[in-house]
């Protein structure tokens, strides 16, 4: 620092401009310090503000007319493996008997069995519709004639359908593969229909059959030794059985064909229902013997040797029906029978979606809709918590400790005293409108304690809900949004805002159009 010499003046001119920068640097420092004072007092209005808006919020989950927690509802069903259930807001609290009688199935029919998935099949067009869709039509042709070529493109078509080539399970050798189609929705509307413009059989191509019962081909197996080969009536139409089945030959005794009387064949199906024998003479050779269900077989010129087998298999096209679900609501002689083309039944019970899982007609099953009492407890209790937020937090910022002479940064500020106190009066005080019995946030088990906060007993809330007061859901809505009860289910009110007044006086309103 430059300085004057205290000779020329007799003054010490230093001591003087330090004391002088002193007296500066402490208004400086006191502005500083009213500077640092003035950001905490608003951060900390910043933080009431930011856990008001909190306290707010809890409000509204809990008083909005639409979505609140008193709207949400708990179903439970007495029998999860044959009905479950989910709830909406609309749905009344109540217990319900219901019988599922049956279940909806989506139909599938399946082919004539071949030897693999990829069989040769004719050429042409294959057209499916499912219910009253439309028809989708695709083209086998030399870049797709076989049983998967079919099967892939019916799936890339998009019919409505899932094409699938399966196993029947049976024995190598007796054509276990079979184009399967699974109508994609369930219900007797979903029916599938097929007009197939494949061409008819034709050397080793065959044209899958959907639409009627179908003679399998007699198939030999490996060990088969004789010369004379097995013929069967294969095609569409010749079988009469009423469910899959095959049907077993045996040579009983050595022959040859059209030179040998009484050779004998005997035959059984798989479930021994049908069996006998037939017998061939010398005259016989290429002539049909009628065996059962419309099966027949025949006979070439050449030996038949005993013991050696072939098979021939009877399909039908239907795997599983299309069929509507089916349950009975209630239990009386006025019980209420309902058809569903789904497993997903809406409708039946008001906001309820029961989901049919299996069916039991001697097994009635008790749904039971009720308010959700946890969802309301938890929603009671963090309305709790964010207004013992608010106050605890406006608390700190008032404090005066004397012990360490420490005050809050908000000491003397009367603004948000002002804010503490219309934060408890608007808890503490009866809202107007409703029943003396509901109008306080004690009804629910909310009261103040020594120390200015709330305390929650949630024990209040499920009598409240369980319905001990005499009070409705939205009664105990209302103690925490404003709301206006209307006399019609045609006028609701939705919400106000800080300017709406509450009235004694009721609003008429005329709906003219």
């Amino acid at each position: 620092m430059p300085t004057i010499d205290g000779l020329a003046t007799g003054l010490d001119t230093t001591k003087i401009v330090q004391a002088i920068i002193a007296v500066q640097q402490k208004r400086i420092d006191l502005l500083r310090d009213k500077q640092s004072q003035a950001a905490g007092q608003q951060a900390a209005f910043q933080t009431v503000q930011a856990k008001l808006e909190t306290l707010r919020s809890q409000a509204i989950r809990l008083g909005r007319s639409k979505g609140s927690v008193f709207d949400q509802k708990t179903v439970k069903s007495s029998q999860e493996d044959l009905l479950s259930a989910v709830a909406s807001g609309q749905a009344q609290p109540g217990q319900y008997t219901v019988r599922v009688n049956s279940l909806a199935q989506a139909q599938q029919i399946a082919s004539q069995g071949f030897d693999d998935p990829n069989s040769a099949i004719t050429q042409g067009t294959f057209a499916i519709r499912v219910g009253s869709g439309a028809t989708t039509t695709v083209t086998i042709d030399g870049t797709n004639n076989t049983l998967q070529g079919l099967a892939d493109a019916i799936n890339n078509a998009g019919a409505g359908v899932t094409a699938s080539v399966i196993s029947d399970g049976s024995a190598s050798g007796t054509q276990p593969y079979r184009l399967l189609l699974t109508a994609n929705q369930t219900g007797t509307a979903n029916s599938i229909s097929i007009t197939n413009n494949l061409a008819a059989d034709s050397g080793a191509a065959h044209r899958p059959e959907l639409g009627g019962n179908y003679v399998g081909a007699a198939v030999t197996g490996g060990d088969y030794t004789g010369g004379s080969i097995p013929v069967s009536n294969a095609g569409a139409g010749g079988y009469s059985g009423t469910a899959n089945d095959t049907y077993t030959f045996t040579v009983v005794n050595s022959g040859t064909v059209g030179t040998d009387d009484g050779i004998q064949i005997s035959y059984a199906d798989g479930s021994g229902d049908h069996t006998g024998t037939i017998t061939v003479n010398s005259g016989d050779a290429g002539i049909f013997q009628a065996v059962a269900e419309g099966i027949q077989v025949k006979f070439d010129a050449g030996t038949l040797v005993a013991g050696d087998k072939f098979t021939v298999d009877g399909f039908v096209p239907t795997v599983q029906a299309a069929a509507d679900a089916s349950i009975t609501l209630g239990s009386g002689t006025g019980a209420l029978t309902i058809q569903s083309a789904s497993n997903q039944v809406d409708g039946v019970i008001d906001g309820v979606t029961l989901d049919l899982h299996g069916a039991n007609t001697a097994q009635p099953v008790t749904i039971t809709v009720a308010a959700d009492k946890e969802s309301i407890r938890k929603g009671v209790s963090d309305f709790v918590d964010a207004y013992n937020d608010v106050i605890d937090f406006i608390d700190q910022q008032v404090r005066y400790e004397a012990d360490s002479g420490k005050a809050g940064v908000l000491l003397g500020n009367q603004s948000v005293l002002n804010v503490q106190d219309q934060v408890r009066r608007a808890v503490s005080d009866p809202v107007r409108g409703l029943p003396s019995i509901i109008n306080r946030l004690s009804t629910l088990g909310v009261t103040t304690n020594d120390q200015g906060k709330l305390d929650f007993d949630p024990a209040k809330v499920d009598q409240a809900v369980d319905g001990h007061l005499k009070v409705s859901l939205d009664d105990i809505r209302r103690l925490f949004v404003l709301a206006g009860p209307s006399t019609s289910a045609g006028v609701r009110f939705v919400s106000g805002s800080d300017r709406t007044h509450e009235s004694d006086t009721p609003v008429q309103v005329d709906v003219s159009q």
